[in-house]
């Protein structure tokens, strides 16, 4: 049997002075990052040790000097990574900024980051493990899929514990791991942190917490079919699906709404255009239409709020992308950068 993809990165065997823009420039996959104000007297480092768990879900353990990390709502669009990052720290932390609010997460406590939305963390020097999870996968049996940007879910909550102690053994046991016996630990690592976040294995456990996955999945996947179409509506989905109004309204109650929703997945749809080379000589109003917006201003308006820029300022931001391989090519050796291939090829959306 196969053992699971693996890969190490290592800034140790560097030149002190090139460690952290090298490391910079790996990490960008996800973030971006600046160091502190004032450097650590003894320099900077860093490794990452990733698995694939499968062709899906990465699990990594980072370890590293104190810095700011920082992703913008747009990055989901232009990279492709429509994903939660499950952390806990096993040693040092970080404190995640919202607008006015902060959130400390410590050793031992979960750290939820929507790759989807802006995020914005000052760490210590710390080490963690991420499990990289899409969207998809998890949404569907959480009671608020698209509020856990920056929660921090304390060690002390017995659920939280438990899925703290599945990271850290799943860890432990991965450079034994065969793409089998991984395979069928992804089941059961979900729904342990399902729980934690739902505050209650119940949720995911009960039957008809199932049977409502299977339906927004349904939904969700005509959706997809149809984004594009002037004619996708509350009433042709219910009959694509097989539900009430009531019934489809009940179910995308967490996302703020069916035409709250399908609008969030044409502006992030249209965003991807935007920022798309393929796209430039597109005419803004054009790529709204193709997406189903009516009207320009509306898009605008919708687009602005969304992402906190101008559907403009979005375009010209998609012209400053860079060739993922075109940078590995001159970086000196550093163990391997596979994580970065996975990140933009395999895990994308």
């Amino acid at each position: 049997m196969n053992a699971i993809s693996k890969s190490q990165f290592s800034t140790t065997r560097l030149p002190t002075d090139q460690r952290f823009d090298i490391w910079r420039e790996s990490i960008s996959a996800l973030f971006d990052v600046t160091p502190p104000v004032r450097a650590a007297a003894d320099g900077f480092d860093a490794s990452l040790t990733s698995f694939l768990l499968n062709d899906q879900i990465m699990f990594s353990r980072c370890e590293t000097k104190a810095q700011r990390f920082e992703r913008d709502s747009l990055r989901a669009s232009k990279d492709g990574l429509d994903h939660f990052l499950i952390q806990t720290h096993l040693k040092g932390g970080q404190e995640v900024r919202r607008g006015r609010h902060h959130s400390e997460a410590d050793v031992g406590d979960l750290l939820i980051i929507d790759l989807a939305e802006r995020h914005v963390a000052e760490t210590s020097d710390f080490s963690h493990l991420t499990l990289v999870v899409p969207r998809p996968l998890l949404a569907p049996y959480l009671r608020r899929p698209d509020s856990q940007e920056g929660r921090v879910l304390k060690g002390a909550d017995p659920l939280t514990a438990m899925a703290v102690n599945h990271l850290k053994m799943l860890f432990s046991m991965s450079d034994g791991l065969t793409e089998e016996s991984a395979a069928l630990s992804v089941e059961p690592t979900l729904a342990l942190m399902a729980s934690a976040l739902n505050g209650s294995a119940d949720d995911v456990e009960n039957a008809a917490a199932a049977a409502a996955a299977s339906l927004l999945h349904r939904a969700k996947s005509e959706i997809e079919r149809n984004l594009a179409s002037p004619d996708l509506s509350v009433s042709t989905l219910c009959s694509a699906v097989g539900l009430s109004r009531a019934g489809l309204y009940r179910l995308f109650a967490p996302y703020g709404g069916v035409r709250a929703y399908i609008q969030d997945r044409r502006l992030r749809r249209a965003a991807a255009d935007l920022v798309s080379l393929r796209h430039h000589q597109k005419y803004v109003y054009d790529i709204a239409f193709n997406w189903g917006f009516a009207s320009e201003a509306h898009f605008s308006r919708a687009f602005k709020a969304r992402f906190g820029m101008s559907p403009k300022d979005a375009r010209d931001l998609g012209r400053t992308g860079v060739d993922l391989d075109a940078q590995m090519s001159d970086t000196p050796q550093i163990g391997d950068r596979d994580y970065e291939i996975w990140l933009s090829q395999t895990l994308k959306l």
